[in-house]
């Protein structure tokens, strides 16, 4: 650096730090720094990591994935992200019959085609479920 300065001025000096600090800093934010570190807000993920903990849980999440997958692919499926959205599909539901019959003749064939799928979701659930006292 000592041989890059000599023979300017202070002045030159200073013009040359100023523009090197210049250059290093950016109009990065907190959250544009996170959003690079890969670090995300809670209220919005980007994933889901399920873990089962044998191989057996781990076929009937797979299956419920699929089915999931499959309701969503034959448009059988209403997706809603927060209690306004949940509101606006209710009530959509309940006041537009074209849209009540469209997704309920959609939900219905992939019901058909994917008997056995509630029983396989109480199945995978039934380890976390309280058991019940006759």
């Amino acid at each position: 650096m000592q041989a890059m300065t000599s023979g300017m001025s202070d002045d030159q000096i200073l013009q040359l730090f100023s523009a090197s600090l210049k250059a290093r800093t950016t109009d990065a934010t907190l959250d544009s720094n996170k959003s690079k570190l890969g670090i995300t807000d809670l209220d919005t993920p980007s994933q889901i990591d399920i873990y089962a903990t044998d191989f057996d849980s781990k076929e009937k999440v797979q299956n419920i994935i699929k089915d999931y997958n499959k309701l969503q692919q034959d448009d059988g499926l209403i997706t809603v992200t927060d209690a306004d959205s949940l509101v606006r599909e209710v009530s959509t539901l309940l006041t537009d019959e074209d849209y009540r019959l469209w997704y309920g003749r959609h939900a219905v064939e992939v019901l058909h085609q994917n008997q056995g799928a509630l029983s396989r979701l109480l199945q995978l659930l039934q380890p976390y479920l309280p058991q019940r006292s006759h």
